[in-house]
């Protein structure tokens, strides 16, 4: 028999649940999420919730504290489509749009029976339960691009070297998996110690990095160790550093100068054998020029940058890249790996992917889980000839390119490595959506 945990705050989407639950005699447990947290303790089976991404923060800790993964095992219900969240930077979970009737309740609850959560294993025993090589998420046939391939090859230079480095790229193109394994690859005595600079508050931000003595402030009833601390011989990764308010990043500045810190009410300096990774969506110069990020800490940091593309510049790379998340995430779920036609392939190809990677990765989670992955097919995809989809590919490289540059296709033509009527004549061909700025055939023909 199915069993289900409810953390529903809504009275009309947990009525349709016990109905749906009864009709398909499924054991309901139902549980208020701060009930959730005070048992310390997980469920073995999938716990749906209806709260929002900054009410689960305290419950995806819980998770990792206990060494598991939340995007394992909890089902979110939105309002909206699921695409709308991926700008997030946490754990994506499947999310299933409100059912608005019996049936669609029915149905939801049907899908979730013929599935089931990762084992409550500590990750690293879940993933290799096979003995299955992990994902090599640098592998030679993911990383097809040429932007990839340049990153790749920075990040393979930088691995064994104990140097400063920041992750530039847009939110989801995969600078937390990139932080991982240079800190894994690098082979440091210590742990990789996270701190989410856009979640921490300014009020605590001292006392998260650098760490409490006992009696410091009111409720402050033993010392603590800081985040600078706990990365001593390992790695601090100080993810989306871009939002960090210019206060604390001249603390941060004093602590990185001296490598160390003072504990918040104590006297005693610390010192924190550490490489730093800092990862920002934000180019540091503009926020420089905007008067957001002090200059001095961007030469501190700045020591090497490694820019990811975003999954829109990595076509080569979309497909391989679902076809091995599909993998993962069936290992996960313990099921058997979809089959993907071609005319999914073709949605694929032919979406924007304003998520990037982790926006791929959700897709993978879905469909493999019996969800709809939510990428409505384009009319003029289905049931295209093999010529018409090296059209569509040729196409979408050449509007990258024009997106990439204004528009002007001379500088397109040159990033391609076509002669500029050769990109003309392809531009007149395709009717690329770019907004082109022309120039005269006979000034080329000259």
């Amino acid at each position: 028999m199915t069993n289900l945990t409810l953390c529903i705050e809504s009275p009309e989407l947990k009525s349709r649940l016990r109905a749906a639950a009864l009709l398909m005699q499924a054991n309901l447990f139902e549980v208020s999420l701060p009930q959730l947290l005070k048992t310390r303790k997980l469920p073995d089976h999938w716990i749906l919730v209806d709260h929002g991404l900054h009410e689960l923060t305290e419950l995806i800790q819980l998770f990792r504290f206990l060494g598991k993964d939340p995007c394992a095992q909890i089902i979110r219900f939105i309002d909206e489509p699921w695409q709308t969240y991926v700008y997030h930077d946490i754990p994506i979970f499947a999310s299933i749009v409100i059912p608005k009737d019996p049936l669609s309740t029915v149905q939801v609850l049907e899908r979730l029976r013929k599935t089931k959560p990762l084992s409550l294993e500590p990750a690293s025993t879940a993933n290799n339960s096979n003995n299955q090589p992990a994902l090599n998420p640098y592998g030679s046939e993911l990383t097809r691009s040429p932007g990839m391939q340049v990153a790749v090859k920075q990040l393979e230079r930088l691995r064994h070297l104990n140097v400063d480095t920041v992750l530039l790229g847009p939110t989801g193109a995969g600078k937390d998996t990139a932080a991982h394994w240079l800190h894994t690859q690098s082979g440091a005595k210590g742990q990789l110690v996270h701190i989410n600079c856009a979640a921490l508050p300014e009020q605590l931000f001292e006392a998260e990095l650098f760490g409490v003595t006992a009696g410091a402030y009111t409720g402050a009833l033993k010392d603590r160790p800081g985040k600078l601390e706990l990365a001593d011989q390992g790695t601090l990764y100080l993810d989306e550093i871009d939002s960090l308010a210019l206060p604390c990043q001249a603390k941060l500045l004093g602590a990185l100068q001296y490598r160390g810190a003072t504990r918040l009410g104590g006297q005693h300096f610390y010192a924190s054998d550490c490489r730093v990774i800092a990862s920002t969506k934000v180019d540091f110069r503009t926020l420089i020029e905007k008067g957001q990020f002090r200059e001095d800490l961007y030469f501190r940091l700045n020591v090497s940058q490694v820019n990811l593309p975003p999954l829109a510049d990595r076509l080569e790379d979309i497909i391989p890249l679902y076809k091995a998340l599909l993998a993962q995430h069936a290992q996960r779920y313990q099921v058997s790996v979809p089959h993907v036609d071609d005319e999914l392939l073709d949605t694929l190809m032919s979406h924007a992917w304003p998520g990037n990677v982790r926006e791929l990765s959700a897709c993978a989670q879905r469909h493999v889980i019996g969800l709809d992955i939510g990428l409505a097919p384009s009319d003029s995809t289905v049931g295209r000839t093999l010529k018409e989809r090296v059209a569509a590919f040729e196409k979408a490289v050449i509007d990258q390119a024009l997106a990439n540059h204004n528009g002007c296709a001379r500088s397109a033509a040159k990033e391609l490595g076509l002669a500029p009527n050769a990109l003309y004549y392809r531009i007149r061909r395709l009717e690329p959506e770019a907004t082109v700025e022309p120039f005269p055939l006979a000034a080329h023909s000259k």
